[in-house]
């Protein structure tokens, strides 16, 4: 379980605090750490004798502890939103300029393509 959060749930850290992650990334991301729970390094498929779900949660709830990366990303990406709206700085400015232009956040609206902000034409 050491091995699961210090290295598997650690690699993807880095793009899970810049995008959001797509279902299907997540889920086969935590396919192979379920597996290697799991399995460890066999080829024999084993039964899995808890739910993926009940693993993530923290100890105090029941669970083993192990991080839960859509939470995880959720938060990554609200420290962003955070910073961009309560520092000063070059990238607040230039998103702010781009997307905002004096608007409200929430007047912003998620883009299929991307997650980039794109301002709504509503007003």
């Amino acid at each position: 379980m050491v091995l699961i959060n210090t290295v598997l749930s650690s690699l993807p850290m880095f793009m899970l605090s810049f995008f959001e992650i797509p279902k299907g990334v997540l889920e086969k991301i935590d396919c192979f750490r379920s597996r290697f729970y799991w399995q460890s390094d066999q080829h024999k498929r084993k039964y899995r004798l808890a739910k993926w779900e009940l693993m993530c949660q923290p100890k105090i709830q029941g669970g083993l502890g192990i991080h839960n990366l859509e939470l995880q990303n959720k938060c990554l990406l609200s420290k962003w939103l955070y910073k961009l709206l309560n520092e000063e700085g070059l990238w607040q400015q230039l998103l702010r300029n781009k997307y905002l232009k004096d608007k409200p956040l929430g007047s912003c609206k998620k883009t299929n393509r991307f997650t980039f902000l794109e301002r709504s034409d509503e007003s």
